[in-house]
């Protein structure tokens, strides 16, 4: 493939390849940078190897490997590592491709909101993003606890679909 299009890969998935480490990685954001970095680095090495096709299952399956490894290092030098809470919040670094954070956390809530119709997404949004209990959204909506698990039973589903698809 040509090198015009290696940046617009990148583009096009660092932040979903970030989200995959932060993952797999427990939610560790300096180490999922450096694995993405890494996955970066290694598609530019084998970039003329590859073809449009299989460019997303490769880029994942990259990523699988260097989390392992970087799971393998940690566990094996884990009497070495600081506690992430110790760590000060400006270490790291500011990247071009994480640094929309907000902006695609809206575009997100926005598509999820234009498929999920009203009463979905007011469930959604109680349960999601103000983080309410089970029991305090049933107060609130007047309806019997297993029909607001069957309901959120169905929108979750959807609401994973959307991301898949989208992000």
């Amino acid at each position: 493939m040509k090198k015009e299009r290696y940046e617009e890969t990148v583009r096009c998935y660092a932040t979903k390849i970030y989200r995959y480490c932060l993952y797999k990685l427990n939610s560790d954001p300096h180490v999922a940078q450096d694995a993405v970095n890494e996955v970066m680095l290694i598609l530019y090495e084998k970039w003329e190897k590859l073809t449009p096709d299989n460019i997303r299952a490769w880029l994942y399956r990259c990523a699988d490997n260097v989390v392992k490894r970087k799971l393998s290092e940690r566990s094996r030098h884990s009497n070495n590592t600081m506690p992430l809470e110790d760590v000060d919040d400006k270490i790291g670094y500011e990247d071009e491709y994480f640094s929309d954070e907000e902006e695609l956390f809206k575009s997100c809530i926005t598509l999820i909101k234009a498929e999920l119709s009203d009463g979905e997404f007011e469930l959604f949004k109680l349960r999601y993003l103000e983080k309410k209990g089970l029991m305090q959204i049933c107060a609130l909506k007047n309806v019997p606890f297993s029909t607001l698990r069957y309901r959120l039973s169905k929108i979750e589903p959807r609401v994973k679909e959307i991301i898949r698809k989208n992000f």
